[in-house]
């Protein structure tokens, strides 16, 4: 059974009470996406000004973009964090958009992306329009711990959504002509790069994106059959956003070694910097204690190993006191520093020691300590520590570590389902009145000043009426947030309410995908549930490799604080909401067809 329910079918069949019912319909839709633009906007965001490494870094990075000297003078924490997030920044701050209303047009986008490219499969209007206000009312967007920081996590949902857009949607019109790809191509050239430099870690979509361009020219090539300039213009609608993420990274090359000195996108994976972090990892400090279950997990670089490394490393012995300095700044009550913490205590140890003049200047001396260790691990001066290293990044991997992380996995997962963590508070920003109020332009957005900030502004005789003036905006504001904050929870509280019943509807509809492949084997030349069984499935696993490779890598913050993994892995919330529309659509459709059948069945007899 095909259904081809558009705005413009809808609209052409003459009959007024459907053209009625439509502009009833979207007007309700454009209302309810005006109200969700209104509650970002008006959202409770938290300023935190004094989050160095993180989200001021990304605001005084979008600063510096506006006043047009890129991303400012060069330090150890320049090249340590994505750009999409400060441009998107920049970019609303041009457009006179305030911060929020912004966010709340791009969910509206990813939301009306994603359900207009599963039109070939689910193809009645009513129900893709009713699965986009589902989706852009997920209770994510209402989570202070995950969405409402001015950091890129807050993006990071919205622009995945984006990217399985265009991918499943050209998947999906496989068989339709070319002039139907070339939306979601040039959507693509926007939406990959943006999301693939967002965060360092977005590898884990690779399989979703590359796997879906790969069966697509399969499918163009043995199945379509297209041949000639067909083939190749299809094609190269799939390759259009792998080209723009290229070129997109060629310019912040050459941007970066214009302004720096150093043809880098991020000292994480592309510098010397990196193979010093790969090499420190790699250091068994004879110790043993890399070893065992929970210290292992939490310290990736020992202060043994750091002591091995900079007694084989002259240059590292020329800030031996800086390393030391720092490592006691980083380092908790143990003397260890944990995680991925030892990477920004090398930063900071280098800069201090006068090595971050340039990009050139620091990558030059990190690619001396690189031989230095590589020279000591050859001679054996160093030994290493065996393992699985799956990034320069992060430590070796063994088998317990794979194993222990599938449980933490399901929990993460089952809190994510339950939307846990999806509450929404009012909040007051930290920092000095001067970091607030720069935020506030970067962002065109006001924000609760602390009380104690207030009364040192008042105190100022200068100052004493702005003071006045920001204290009754505080009330304001705090009024506004109350507000929204009720109405905010309110639907989240909806979600949470229905979150088994939809797990269950999801579940039922995922089997009823596989029930219509073989049941439609013959029948359905298009492979419509075939292409839905691939669609829900490559959601799911990503999300579930999302999930994983957070709690692999982030063990070490066990009880650092509550919904950590969901934190560092909110993409999935998005997933899961798809997930459970998409598990709605597929009963609804199957209940279609089984009607129709009956129909037909009648109709014989």
């Amino acid at each position: 059974m095909k259904e081809t329910t558009t705005v413009w079918n809808v609209w052409k069949s003459g009959d007024r009470k459907k053209r009625l019912l439509l502009g009833a319909v979207l007007l309700l839709v454009l209302a309810a996406s005006a109200f969700r633009v209104y509650l970002a906007w008006r959202a409770p965001y938290v300023f935190q000004t004094i989050a160095e490494h993180d989200d001021a870094l990304q605001v005084k990075q979008a600063y510096n973009l506006l006043q047009s000297i890129w991303l400012g003078s060069y330090d150890q924490r320049t090249l340590s964090k994505g750009i999409s997030f400060p441009v998107f920044l920049a970019v609303l701050n041009r457009l006179h958009i305030p911060y929020g209303m912004g966010l709340g047009f791009f969910m509206v986008l990813a939301s009306a992306c994603v359900m207009a490219s599963l039109r070939p499969v689910f193809g009645n209007l009513w129900l893709r329009l009713c699965g986009y206000a589902a989706l852009l009312y997920n209770p994510l967007g209402f989570s202070t711990h995950l969405a409402l920081r001015i950091y890129r996590s807050s993006l990071t949902p919205w622009a995945c959504l984006l990217v399985l857009a265009v991918f499943t949607g050209i998947f999906l019109r496989r068989r339709e002509p070319l002039r139907y790809l070339v939306f979601w191509s040039l959507l693509g050239v926007v939406s990959l790069p943006f999301f693939w430099y967002l965060r360092e870690d977005s590898v884990w979509l690779a399989p979703y994106v590359l796997l879906a361009s790969l069966i697509t020219t399969l499918i163009w090539i043995f199945g379509v059959k297209r041949r000639g300039v067909s083939l190749l213009l299809s094609i190269l609608s799939l390759l259009l956003p792998f080209g723009s993420l290229y070129g997109v990274k060629k310019v912040q090359e050459a941007e970066n070694l214009k302004c720096y000195q150093i043809a880098a996108v991020n000292d994480r994976s592309e510098t010397n910097f990196a193979v010093v972090m790969n090499l420190l990892h790699h250091i068994d400090d004879g110790t043993g204690r890399m070893d065992r279950v929970r210290e292992q997990d939490q310290e990736w670089v020992s202060r043994e190993a750091m002591q091995q490394a900079v007694s084989v490393s002259p240059a590292l012995q020329e800030i031996r006191e800086e390393i030391q300095d720092y490592w006691n700044a980083w380092a908790g009550d143990n003397g260890r520093i944990e995680g991925d913490t030892a990477s920004w205590m090398l930063r900071d140890a280098v800069y201090a020691g006068g090595y971050y003049k340039d990009g050139a200047t620091a990558d030059a001396w990190y690619g001396t300590v690189a031989e230095e260790l590589e020279k000591a691990f050859r001679e054996g001066t160093l030994k290493e520590r065996k393992a699985v290293y799956l990034s320069s990044q992060a430590k070796g991997f063994q088998a317990k570590d794979f194993i222990e992380s599938i449980p933490l996995m399901f929990q993460t997962f089952q809190e994510d389902a339950a939307w846990t963590w999806c509450t929404e508070e009012e909040n007051v920003s930290q920092g000095t009145i001067e970091q607030l109020q720069l935020w506030e332009g970067v962002l065109r957005t006001y924000t609760v000043i602390p009380d104690s900030v207030l009364q040192n502004i008042k105190e100022n005789p200068e100052q004493t009426e702005y003071g006045l003036q920001r204290e009754a905006l505080n009330g304001l504001i705090a009024q506004r947030q109350k507000r929204v904050a009720v109405l905010a929870n309110g639907i989240a509280g909806v979600w949470k309410v229905l979150s088994v019943p939809l797990m269950i509807l999801a579940i039922l509809g995922y089997l009823c995908t596989i029930a219509g492949m073989i049941r439609d084997k013959k029948r359905d030349p298009e492979k419509r549930w075939f292409s839905l069984w691939l669609v829900m499935t490559g959601v799911l696993l990503s999300a579930w490799l999302d999930i994983y490779m957070v709690c692999l890598f982030s063990r070490w913050l066990v009880g650092a604080f509550a919904g950590i993994f969901s934190f560092y892995g909110n993409v999935a919330y998005t997933l899961i909401a798809l997930l459970e529309i998409m598990g709605i659509g597929c009963l609804i459709r199957a209940g279609r067809e089984i009607l129709a059948d009956r129909k037909k069945t009648e109709i014989k007899k």
